[in-house]
């Protein structure tokens, strides 16, 4: 297992914060993943600030498994407190197959959302749940959308 770590994933750079209730703002983060990347190995992409809740991610990948029989999936979630995994539970997108051919994944899963608003600042990351069969050099993107906490909703 390896950690990777995208620029905009890194706790000294600043990230924009909300200034108005219902006002959204976007983080994006991307990372090279190497063919030897194994299962278990997590992507630090990008921070979810403070006092603020997701509203969207999308994931973009290319093909990150060029196997006939391509076996890659990954989780997209919330970094936890060793830096070497996802906290349980608090996936945002789980399960995806996107980096099997290439293309784009959504948020598709609401467990991130019961994690509740933090005072800190979070990592979000990529896991590798199952290695690809034949890895492949790719730049995955991960973009999020976030609005302030009103009411610590």
């Amino acid at each position: 297992m390896t950690v990777y770590t995208a620029e905009n994933a890194q706790t000294y750079n600043p990230v924009a914060t909300p200034h108005s209730a219902g006002e959204l703002m976007v983080n994006t983060g991307y990372y090279a993943i190497p063919a030897a990347a194994v299962v278990n190995s997590v992507v630090k992409l990008c921070v979810l600030p403070a006092n603020c809740i997701l509203v969207d991610a999308v994931l973009a990948s290319p093909d990150l498994d060029s196997s006939g029989s391509p076996a890659i999936v990954v989780d997209v979630g919330i970094l936890d407190s060793a830096g070497t995994s996802l906290v349980d539970n608090s996936e945002i997108i789980d399960g995806s197959t996107v980096c099997q051919a290439g293309g784009i994944a959504r948020m598709d899963s609401i467990n991130c959302l019961a994690l509740g608003v933090s005072t800190s600042d979070r990592v979000v990351a990529l896991k590798i749940m199952t290695a690809a069969a034949t890895g492949a050099l790719g730049t995955v993107y991960l973009s999020i959308l976030y609005r302030e906490a009103e009411y610590g909703v």
